[in-house]
């Protein structure tokens, strides 16, 4: 399988700095934002979290700032027997950079992302023999 696990997750509420200390400490670029219920919420870039950072406003960003507003609520989960090549279908149609992997029962199993699926096709799992 291509998932990663354990998934990283963090809670609604929480501050820029700790989502990027938390991605830094595990070397990481995506965090799954959950709600107190333990419910997804969204996903949380580095890459949504500099662009906020960096965005000239009236009231200029902080570290400090909630990370309300700068995660992405679209999420497309999939289940552990899904297919590679419909994650990586997926991730081109709907601009994703990563998709959690949900079991039937709803818990978190992993998450997919760009990197996993070209760690994929660089290990030549899914492709064909067919060149360019």
């Amino acid at each position: 399988l291509i998932m990663s696990q354990p998934v990283h997750t963090v809670m609604q509420g929480s501050l820029i700095k700790s989502a990027l200390y938390k991605m830094k400490q595990m070397d990481i670029s995506h965090l799954l934002v959950l709600s107190g219920a333990g419910r997804i919420m969204g996903i949380v870039t580095e890459k949504l979290l500099l662009q906020h950072l960096s965005t000239l406003s009236s009231k200029r960003p902080s570290i400090e700032d909630s990370i309300e507003g700068c995660y992405s609520t679209q999420i497309i989960p999939a289940t552990p027997d899904t297919n590679i090549r419909q994650l990586a279908v997926t991730c081109v149609e709907h601009q994703l950079s990563c998709i959690p992997i949900v079991k039937d029962t709803g818990s978190l199993e992993g998450i997919v992302t760009r990197t996993d699926l070209l760690q994929s096709l660089i290990n030549n799992e899914w492709l064909d023999s067919r060149s360019l």
